[in-house]
């Protein structure tokens, strides 16, 4: 069943504050409707990489599938989120288990796995199950300050990384004059490191 999103409910502004982007109410069950379901091998040699705690994904429009998952009411009824609704929707992903799964099977418990691999006598691939549901979701003034709104939030994002950047080379530096102070000709990066967040 499509999670739908009332835009009514959401407070309406002045442009300023539309461009900002303004909170759209979600109820409690919203919250914890699941509205994507990803699985990521846990053999790192298959996966491209392997998330920790929380993922986080942010869509403007209904998810891919064989059904609405995000909808909108619309005049005629409920119909799938588009771009032009101007709504930013941030999805956060949880993993809630470990299954297996092999073609035209549904994802298995470690019983059902166990009970698979006495029975065809092969290893059954492993994956993490992660479910998300909507955190957020925030109505623009439409698609040019939805994208402009995205774009703030990368800037921001950038920013945050290039301080956090500074901050490692500056104690590196930092941490180098400590270590040739000391005699060291040929430190370890770590020791360096460590010698660096000591002088702060």
């Amino acid at each position: 069943m499509a999670l739908v999103l009332d835009v009514d409910k959401a407070v309406r502004a002045d442009k300023a504050t539309m461009a900002n982007g303004v909170e759209v109410p979600l109820t409690t069950e919203q919250k914890r409707q699941v509205v994507m379901t990803k699985y990521v091998s846990t053999d790192p040699m298959k996966a491209d990489w392997q998330p920790a705690g929380e993922w986080f994904e942010q869509v403007t429009a209904d998810l891919p599938g064989r059904r609405a998952r995000l909808s909108v009411k619309g005049r005629d009824g409920d119909r799938g989120l588009m771009v032009d609704d101007g709504l930013v929707v941030d999805l956060i992903g949880t993993t809630e288990r470990t299954v297996g799964i092999v073609p035209g099977q549904p994802p298995m418990d470690e019983g059902q796995i166990d009970e698979y691999e006495e029975v065809n006598q092969k290893p059954v691939p492993v994956f993490e199950e992660w479910q998300f549901r909507v955190r957020k979701v925030v109505l623009t003034s439409g698609p040019e300050d939805r994208a402009a709104l995205s774009k703030s939030e990368d800037i921001k994002r950038a920013s945050a990384q290039t301080d956090m950047f500074e901050a490692i080379k500056q104690a590196f530096q930092e941490g180098l004059g400590v270590m040739r102070a000391q005699g060291e000709t040929a430190p370890s990066a770590q020791d360096t490191l460590e010698a660096g967040m000591k002088r702060k």
